[in-house]
């Protein structure tokens, strides 16, 4: 009985790693890398998300602190590899 017992808790043990592993290469298959890009006119940013590049932000060239820059926009954009 004690032998059945320890057969079951092995057979437990290796099917949960078995598991864990499978599991792990799964998730690191699934991790996406992205590319970047940034441009400074509208048009431009309008054709690149036509292309399948998504927009994650949209700033001012300039610095509310001292008043420099010129104030144009620049809109950075990303899309997976």
């Amino acid at each position: 009985m004690k032998h059945k017992a320890i057969l079951v808790l092995l057979a437990f043990a290796v099917f949960c790693v078995a598991g864990w592993t499978t599991h792990s290469q799964k998730r690191t298959e699934a991790i996406t890398t992205w590319e970047f890009i940034t441009v400074y006119r509208e048009e431009e940013a309008n054709k690149l998300g036509a292309q399948g590049w998504d927009l994650v932000t949209v700033r001012t060239d300039l610095d509310i602190s001292n008043g420099s820059g010129n104030g144009r926009a620049v809109f950075h954009l990303k899309r997976a590899r």
